[in-house]
């Protein structure tokens, strides 16, 4: 490896949109996936170092994405809330060096080996569920030919045993990112990992709410019953979504219902801890405000009757109202 000093490091997030993956360095095999500048580092303790010769990295680091204001604050914000939740999310951590923030994400595509100075993480095989299922990267979204949600939970039937759990850790994933706005959770945002025991369904990665970006759609990735604007999102098509996921309906809404009532008191915790920790930032006021307008929504639409739902007029896109 090669370690990183303060200086090193500050070069390398002003570097990285100029130089994805540190492109021209020698001696660096580095491969990650995405459109958001990302790098492969190994991290023990404190200390930030480049993996050289083909070394397995322990963390991907994200530097703030150009044009997203707050973008390092919002990913760290939406992972903790998602563990908050007891949904299996990859460990991050937000760290600054001289007043730079960046977000360390743990990798979970990894094995300690023992007794092995040289290499000491060993690396494990994953396919996100483009990959798995067969499908080009540049197809990941729905609306533009890639896999639905009725595929995706397919998958995890066919590839996992037993996949009762997988299944409803996915569930968990999708009322979690409607919840939140994370409107990216497109199909590479899923993966499988293959561990010793078998395939099974990868820790959460990449939540972000980007609902409150005016500049950014505010289409889903992934339709539920159909729609694919949480504005136009009503009880009878969360039991769309459970048919064609092969899910029971009624449990399907029960589930929703339970989250909604849940989550905003989790925002609240979560805010108060990066609050103790000084990692506020003005983006988590208007994420903390749309969760709660959405699950609020949900509640109130769960809770209708069919006509009273079809009278209803949405609700005003939140990229309008975002503050």
């Amino acid at each position: 490896m090669r370690w990183l000093d303060d200086v090193d490091l500050l070069k390398l997030l002003v570097e990285m949109p100029r130089r994805p993956m540190l492109a021209g360095d020698s001696d660096m095999r580095l491969s990650l996936a995405g459109a958001q500048d990302k790098l492969p580092v190994l991290v023990v303790g404190d200390r930030i170092g480049l993996p050289l010769f083909g070394s397995p990295s322990t963390h991907i680091l994200k530097p703030a994405i150009e044009g997203i204001e707050g973008s390092v604050f919002n990913e760290g914000f939406c992972m903790a809330l998602a563990r908050a939740m007891g949904l299996d999310a990859a460990p991050s951590q937000i760290r600054r060096v001289q007043g730079q923030p960046y977000l360390l994400v743990k990798r979970y595509d990894r094995l300690p080996v023992e007794h092995t100075p040289a290499a000491p993480t060993q690396r494990l095989h994953q396919e996100d569920f483009c990959q798995a299922l067969g499908v080009p990267p540049e197809l990941k979204y729905q609306n533009e030919g890639g896999p639905d949600l009725a595929k995706a939970f397919a998958l995890l039937r066919s590839a996992t045993r037993p996949n009762a759990p997988h299944v409803l850790k996915l569930l968990g994933s999708v009322l979690f990112n409607t919840l939140i706005g994370n409107h990216d959770a497109h199909a590479k945002n899923f993966s499988l990992l293959c561990t010793p025991q078998g395939a099974v369904l990868a820790p959460m990665y990449d939540a972000l709410c980007t609902a409150v970006y005016p500049q950014l759609t505010d289409k889903m990735a992934m339709k539920i019953g159909g729609k694919d604007r949480f504005a136009e999102l009503h009880a009878r098509h969360w039991e769309q979504f459970a048919v064609s996921a092969g899910l029971s309906p009624a449990q399907v809404k029960k589930q929703v219902k339970r989250v909604a009532e849940r989550l905003p008191q989790q925002v609240r915790l979560v805010r108060a801890e990066f609050l103790h920790m000084e990692l506020l930032h003005p983006v988590l006021n208007q994420i903390s405000e749309l969760i709660e307008d959405r699950c609020a929504t949900t509640l109130r639409r769960l809770a209708m009757s069919t006509s009273q739902a079809e009278a209803e007029t949405d609700t005003p896109d939140e990229k309008s109202t975002a503050p």
